[in-house]
């Protein structure tokens, strides 16, 4: 019995662990915070990039008819600007989670109103009563 017992605990120790944290609007709220600081910092530095690497790109760039002397900085600016590009372009993702956040945070609303009872109770169709509730829009 206090075998049982024992596992019986350690099972529900362990159910409660791994239980899904509650979702708040405040952690919704913060978490689209956090997510349009890093969409506005990647879309800064991967402009300052790309605009750097072009301004460096066009400096180091020559066609060479006679021969293949190239500068080694082409290739690093082009590089550079194309990184540049890229996180300018992986900023997008992130305003689109920030917003999406944003959203389920406003859609999160406690309520207190009034409800009519389910239609299986037809004898008292017409009466409401108090509610309070939590509504999430999915």
């Amino acid at each position: 019995m206090k075998r049982i017992t024992v596992i019986l605990l350690v099972i529900f120790y362990a159910v409660n662990i791994s239980g899904q944290d509650t979702l708040t609007k405040d952690y919704y709220l913060q978490r689209s915070k956090n997510q349009k600081t890093a969409a506005w910092v990647l879309l800064g530095a991967g402009a300052v990039a790309a605009i750097g690497g072009a301004i460096w790109f066009n400096e180091t760039f020559s066609i060479d008819i006679f021969g293949p002397d190239r500068d080694p900085g082409e290739n690093t600016a082009g590089f550079v600007m194309l990184a540049g590009l890229g996180s300018m372009a992986g900023s997008i993702p992130l305003f689109i989670a920030s917003a999406r956040n944003k959203g389920r945070a406003e859609k999160m609303t406690v309520f207190i109103g009034t409800e009519r009872l389910p239609a299986f109770t037809a004898r008292n169709w017409g009466v409401r009563y108090p509610v309070a509730g939590l509504r999430i829009g999915l």
